[in-house]
């Protein structure tokens, strides 16, 4: 009688167990199931997301990324708490929703995840797995990874310096037609990091990328031309190059168009530009625009060495 209740206590386990099994397995069809017309929701999703009703969007791809082959959805919901779309910016929900998207392949998420793991947004910096990470992306192709891979090289990240390896990666993001890659081979033909420096090839990287409204090569062209390197000085033009960069919300670029109207250098002088190109540039932290602008209202006299105008080249991250 014992051997009899104890058989049966066993297979009444393994049919619990089987039917366990089968509930995880069927896990996500029951979920899907449960959410009704999969294909309206994610319709409605999208285009919430592409009207910019991110409050919208958000509250549709909540449930539609708790599908385990949504990785699409996951991605994007990922993007929207890590930019704030639709409501607070929230770097580990993010992180969470990119690394499942990751698993799927989504080489976006794995980029993205990257890029956390190499600034230590929303997750402990980890310069080996913001590698790891780059890395396989930029195999699969994915244009953003390439440029992320080639930045850990030039500033030796997770890696050893090495400017040949980045300029390297640096090309295979460009040829996908990533602008920031454009600019910064750009960066390191103008000042020959890993190349002999050739100002020639640094414009034309330069002016590839701020033909498709790159901000910062715009303001790499306006350096150049403050500069007189590779083409004739001409402050006026470098003023209007600073403005086409201004005008995209460069800090930088705002700054020195505050300087240049404030001190005439190519434009005509006008404190009252100066104020506001300064206080557009202080509104995104630039420090030196914020106190340039304290300074004119306050109407402390600015020293003469200020006047001097020599500009950095800028590189993308």
């Amino acid at each position: 009688m014992d051997k009899w209740r104890s058989y049966c206590s066993g297979i009444g386990i393994c049919l619990i167990l089987i039917a366990v099994i089968g509930i995880c397995a069927l896990h996500d069809q029951i979920y899907m199931w449960s959410l009704g017309d999969i294909s309206d929701r994610y319709r409605q999703a999208m285009n919430a997301y592409r009207e910019h009703d991110y409050d919208e969007a958000r509250n549709q791809f909540i449930p539609l990324a708790g599908i385990d082959s949504a990785s699409y959805a996951q991605y994007l919901l990922g993007d929207m708490y890590y930019r704030g779309l639709g409501g607070s910016t929230d770097y580990e929900k993010a992180f969470a929703l990119f690394e499942k998207s990751g698993k799927a392949g989504n080489t976006n998420a794995c980029n993205n995840m990257a890029f956390m793991y190499a600034y230590g947004y929303g997750v402990s910096e980890n310069l080996s797995k913001a590698r790891r990470y780059f890395q396989y992306a930029a195999q699969q192709g994915n244009a953003q990874a390439q440029l992320g891979l080639g930045n850990l090289y030039r500033l030796g990240l997770g890696v050893a310096r090495d400017y040949r390896e980045a300029i390297q990666w640096y090309r295979r993001s460009a040829s996908h037609g990533d602008s920031d890659a454009m600019n910064n081979l750009g960066y390191m033909f103008f000042n020959g990091f890993g190349v002999s420096p050739d100002v020639a090839t640094a414009l034309f990287w330069f002016r590839k990328s701020a033909a498709v409204g790159n901000p910062v090569a715009q303001y790499n062209i306006g350096v150049a031309y403050s500069l007189g390197k590779g083409v004739e000085m001409d402050l006026s033009v470098c003023a209007s190059w600073l403005e086409k960069s201004a005008l995209q919300g460069n800090a930088p670029a705002q700054y020195n168009l505050g300087r240049m109207y404030y001190w005439g250098k190519g434009v005509v002088r006008d404190s009252a530009k100066a104020m506001l190109w300064y206080r557009a540039a202080a509104g995104q932290g630039h420090v030196k625009a914020a106190e340039s602008f304290i300074r004119i209202e306050e109407n402390i006299q600015a020293e003469e060495l200020d006047s001097v105008f020599f500009l950095d080249m800028q590189v993308r991250r």
